[in-house]
């Protein structure tokens, strides 16, 4: 499977799939929402850390069925 934009691999079936940085490390789950890219922004997904905070991510990933979503390019944090 082709890397896409990560926003697009999400859906409802991947709430709370881990995701992970280039290298492997956990960075988080994912949380369910998301925002759709337009014309100034590629979108994002929120992921909570393990701190309980949320960040807002974007970058070029795949979904790997029972692991996750891995990016295979740095990821941009919004």
């Amino acid at each position: 499977m082709d890397s896409l934009q990560i926003v697009y691999l999400t859906s409802v079936e991947n709430i709370h799939s881990s995701v992970y940085d280039m290298d492997g490390a956990f960075l988080g789950y994912f949380s369910g929402y998301n925002t759709k890219p337009g014309v100034n922004s590629e979108g994002s997904i929120e992921i909570i850390v393990d701190s309980g905070e949320n960040m807002w991510v974007n970058g070029r990933a795949k979904y790997i069925f029972g692991f996750g979503f891995k990016f295979v390019e740095k990821y941009h944090i919004n």
